[in-house]
């Protein structure tokens, strides 16, 4: 009999295998032919596939038979009939995927065959009927389903296999997520269904769906996508990115040119975008890619994206430009980090594919990627990028650059200077190593401590000064001494090579600081500190001289080999000469400072005496004499006397006294 399935499969096996000759044939008859043989065979499919023993999904046993069927649904929205042999087959169907995951399986990769053995300008009239379909399909069950759980009619146990097929298709077919209406049911659904079973995912399986809910409206589903995510890993391969790529293009397009991209035609509404939530999404996303599926999923098949993120980040919008700096920095995802760190830093600044200003604009962002990272509590630096060094210096020494593009580098380099010093000074006091001396120290620079029970330490109220910031800076470095790393070569370029006028006042105090508080633990001879600075990094500074030199990455890391870095250094394997180098650097930048005058620049912070108290005692003659002038300056007096009488003259700069001098009896 013809209409078994035996028999129909061997019939359109005949059509396959006669269509190839009827395409290359001019022969009227000959076409008409065989439009009559395949209208037959749709014919009898349908009458044969309709009427299946309802136990019998047509998907799972039939596929091969239907597969060919989807071609008849071109016409879908043509037929009036409501009980049309499609529109009977369709309904059928509907009903089948609505408890059945292999059904909803074999449908999308029909579809998915149609895209890749046909052409698109001859297949994408009719996949997007399909589209249609699914998206209208997949919308009412959610709204059947949503209306259970609002009439408190939903029953876990009796609704379980509906909840998990449209759930399983939603996750596994992310495209239907561009449908305005399935959005907003699917909101509801998700956050619904979570209430009663507080969802998770088995890590086994990829759910290329979970990660689009980063990028619904709703905070809740947000929350509920990253969660949801982290149970299924993240995505290592550009491939694993494929099923999301509808959605990366439209948002992407839609950051570039501040509109929605236009869309295929369809007869329902897309889904509305917003850019603060675009780049919410974007941001939660590279956080669950490995750095090859981020490079080759987003950034080769975007080029542009870079350039977004770049022109976006100086937005008026202070949410946005956060979101845009957080969607190009992962913190506690380090590999992804640095990788994007190398191509900012190494790829895009010599690449012709950008201008000279998105060049320097990469630099930019590294930096504020980076000064982020030192910036954080606990702080999490990306010292395996010391690679760097050699782009900030450069940064700092280019006064032409336009203060945006200028100031990140400020910033960070001072923050390197006072977290460095912190790192150092507490790894000599918590592992009891002194450099100059015989004896154990154990000394706490910890300013709220220390003004505790000093009646006059809050007498009076005061902004926020850089003392403030040093202070807040070197607590939180201190406390993660045991694993930071240092990069002498950068306190080199910076300290010795780069003249102090071109840098911000705020970054003399810094080193006054940092110099203010290695006294404490550094006593250098005065022979050696009568050396020039070069002779004495020859003489005195051997046992890190291979550090004082830029070695070029091979990488997105400084590890060359595999076995140690490059161009940093773990402050607790060298402290003693790292803090020699650090302090005859600082003696050097601060002299020049005093020579270029430009203490005359300086204007009085009460917290200032602290350091300008050690200074006064350091037995260096050069910090001494910097200290000396800085404090007539700031006071406005001529000699010693006078100007210990001025640090003690308020209540705020005598605590600051008070704890210099504590600091300084320990000596």
């Amino acid at each position: 009999m013809a209409n078994t399935r035996r028999g129909l499969l061997d019939r359109w096996r005949g059509i396959e295998e006669e269509d190839d000759d009827v395409t290359a044939s001019t022969d009227p008859a000959k076409q008409r032919r065989f439009r009559q043989l395949k209208e037959d065979w749709f014919s009898d499919a349908f009458n044969y596939l309709i009427y299946l023993p309802k136990d019998n999904h047509i998907w799972c046993g039939s596929w091969d038979l239907m597969g060919p069927l989807l071609e008849t649904f071109y016409n879908y929205f043509k037929d009036e009939r409501h009980d049309s042999p499609l529109k009977l087959l369709w309904k059928r169907l509907s009903e089948e995927m609505q408890q059945c995951t292999q059904c909803i399986c074999q449908h999308h990769q029909a579809q998915e065959m149609y895209n890749t053995e046909y052409e698109s300008i001859c297949i994408g009239p009719l996949l997007g009927v399909l589209l249609n379909l699914d998206e209208d399909r997949v919308t009412r069950h959610l709204k059947e389903i949503n209306s259970k759980i609002a009439r408190g009619e939903y029953n876990p146990q009796h609704d379980n296999s509906q909840v998990v097929s449209v759930m399983f298709e939603v996750f596994m077919f992310p495209i239907l997520l561009d449908d305005q209406s399935l959005v907003l049911e699917f909101q509801n659904f998700i956050e619904g269904v979570d209430d009663c079973h507080e969802l998770t995912l088995a890590g086994h399986q990829q759910y290329p769906g979970v990660y689009a809910l980063l990028f619904f409206k709703s905070r809740r589903v947000r929350s509920i996508g990253f969660r949801l995510a982290g149970h299924v890993g993240k995505l290592r391969r550009a491939a694993e990115l494929e099923p999301l790529q509808p959605l990366l293009k439209r948002c992407i397009g839609f950051l570039e040119m501040e509109v929605v991209p236009a869309a295929t035609e369809t007869l329902r509404p897309r889904m509305q975008l917003d850019r603060i939530t675009v780049w919410l999404g974007i941001k939660a996303l590279l956080g669950f890619l490995e750095p090859s599926a981020f490079e080759e999923g987003i950034l080769e098949r975007y080029p542009v994206f870079l350039s977004i993120v770049l022109n976006h980040i100086s937005d008026d919008s202070l949410e946005f430009s956060h979101a845009s700096l957080e969607a190009l920095q992962d913190g506690e995802h380090e590999k992804q980090r640095r990788h994007f760190l190398y191509f900012l830093l190494h790829q895009v600044t010599v690449s012709s594919n950008f201008s000279i200003l998105m060049r320097k604009k990469a630099c930019q962002i590294a930096l504020c990627i980076i000064h982020r990272g030192y910036k954080m509590n606990p702080p999490c630096p990306p010292f395996e990028c010391a690679h760097m060094g050699p782009s900030l210096v450069s940064s700092l020494k280019d006064s032409s650059l336009h203060s945006s593009l200028r100031q990140p580098a400020l910033d960070l380099i001072q923050t390197i200077i006072v977290s460095d010093t912190a790192a150092l000074v507490s790894t000599v006091l918590n592992c009891h190593m002194p450099p100059h001396s015989g004896r154990s120290m154990c000394i706490q620079f910890n300013d709220e401590d220390e003004d505790e029970g000093l009646r006059f330490a809050h007498d009076v109220k005061e902004m926020d000064t850089s003392w403030d910031e040093f202070s807040a800076q070197s607590k939180i470095a201190s406390r993660e001494y045991h694993f930071w790393m240092c990069m002498p070569m950068l306190w080199l370029d910076v300290l010795v090579e780069i003249d102090p006028s071109v840098l911000p006042i705020t970054f003399s105090k810094a080193v006054l600081w940092s110099l203010s508080r290695l006294s404490i633990v550094e006593a250098q001879n005065s022979i050696e500190t009568g050396l020039p600075i070069r002779n004495w990094l020859t003489t005195c500074a051997a046992d890190i001289s291979d550090l004082l030199g830029w070695k070029l990455p091979s990488g997105s890391d400084d590890v060359g080999d595999g076995k140690k870095p490059k161009n940093s250094v773990k402050v607790t394997t060298i402290c003693t000469p790292l803090i020699r180098v650090l302090k005859r650097l600082a003696v050097h930048f601060v002299v020049r400072m005093d020579q270029g005058e430009l203490r005359k620049r300086w204007t009085w912070e009460p917290r200032m005496g602290e350091s300008l108290i050690l200074l006064l005692v350091d037995p260096d003659d050069n910090a001494r004499q910097v200290g000396r002038r800085i404090l007539e300056q700031v006071s406005n007096t001529r000699g010693l006397v006078s100007g210990l009488q001025f640090l003690c003259s308020c209540s705020s700069s005598l605590s600051a006294v008070f704890s210099g001098l504590r600091h300084a009896l320990k000596l």
